[in-house]
């Protein structure tokens, strides 16, 4: 039981860290392939065993995920600063400033994307 709750884990932290790895040089397919392992991670994570769990072996592989967690949330935080950063930008460079000193509104219209 307990091997099982390591491995389940280790695939969880191996999910993450492959996540975190497309984050690194994001690119639409990347991004994408990042939500699938993302959610490959959460599928991999084993269910509550009712109690504290006492094998090192699992402890190091959920420290080892702790640590791939905190990574892949920074680069998903960093990476939300810099679009907002981006359209602030964008939008001083399309609808210029407003009364107050702030970026006026852009409209921003709808998109669409389509893959072929």
């Amino acid at each position: 039981m307990l091997l099982a709750i390591e491995e389940q884990i280790s695939k969880a932290q191996a999910e993450v860290s492959l996540a975190c790895d497309c984050l690194l040089l994001p690119t639409p397919e990347r991004m994408d392939r990042c939500t699938v392992h993302l959610q490959a991670a959460i599928a991999a994570m084993p269910a509550s065993t009712g109690g504290s769990v006492r094998s090192e072996g699992a402890l190091d592989a959920a420290r080892r995920l702790q640590q791939s967690l905190y990574r892949t949330g920074r680069l998903l935080e960093t990476a939300w600063l810099f679009r907002q950063n981006w359209f602030r930008r964008l939008s001083v460079m399309t609808a210029g400033y407003a009364p107050g000193g702030e970026p006026a509104a852009m409209d921003r219209g709808c998109t669409l994307l389509i893959r072929g």
